[in-house]
C-alpha cells in the first residue's frame, strides 16, 4: 500500500546473498552486541546470513557478498538492515532465480521498510536494497532476504534510521 509522500525508493540494487551451508564465511558474527538486546557494540565481520534487524553496517562492493562489517549505528556506515523477509515459498519450492526473488523483494522490502519506520518517510532521500539468496543458498533451505537502507549518493550516516521513529 502506498501512503502519499512517501519518497523512498523502490528497490534499487540486488545482492545475491551466499550459500549458507555450515562453516561458510556468511554464518560467521563476530561483532560484540548486548546480550540483552543484541545491538551491535562494537565493529566486527558479520556473515549476510547473520544479520539482525537494525543492524547497521559498511556495504561491500560487488554484487555477490558473503560478509559485511558490521558497526554500532552510532558510527559512521552507509547501511542498516531495515528489515530481514522470508520469501513465502515452502522449502521444496524451485529456484526462481536472482531476478525473480529482486522483482519479489522490491514490495515485500518496501511494505516491511514503510512498517518499521511507522510509514514515517516523507522527505527521507534514502535507498531501498535486498540481500537475496542466491542458487546454493536457496538450496540449503534459505529463504530470507535481507532488506537494508542508505542513502542514494552512498555517504554515511550516523545514528539509526529505525531509531529516528521510535
Amino acid at each position: 500500500m502506498r501512503r502519499p509522500g512517501i519518497t523512498l525508493a523502490a528497490v534499487v540494487a540486488v545482492v545475491a546473498l551466499a550459500a549458507s551451508a555450515c562453516g561458510s564465511p556468511a554464518n560467521v558474527d563476530n561483532a560484540r552486541r548486548d546480550p540483552t538486546s543484541g545491538v551491535i557494540t562494537e565493529r566486527g565481520d558479520v556473515g549476510t546470513q547473520r544479520l539482525r534487524a537494525g543492524d547497521c553496517f559498511l556495504q561491500p562492493d560487488g554484487r555477490s557478498t558473503q560478509v559485511v562489517r558490521a558497526v554500532p549505528c552510532r558510527d559512521s556506515h552507509d547501511s542498516q538492515v531495515v528489515a530481514l523477509v522470508e520469501v513465502p515459498d515452502g522449502p521444496s519450492a524451485r529456484w526462481p532465480g536472482v531476478e525473480e526473488l529482486a522483482e519479489r523483494s522490491r514490495s515485500l522490502c518496501f511494505d516491511s521498510a514503510v512498517d518499521a519506520l511507522n510509514g514515517d518517510l516523507i522527505g527521507l532521500t534514502i535507498g531501498l536494497s535486498a540481500y537475496v539468496p542466491d542458487r546454493r543458498s536457496w538450496q540449503a533451505g534459505d529463504r530470507r532476504i535481507v532488506c537494508t537502507l542508505g542513502r542514494f549518493d552512498g555517504s554515511p550516516m550516523t545514528g539509526s534510521l529505525l531509531g529516528r521513529f521510535t
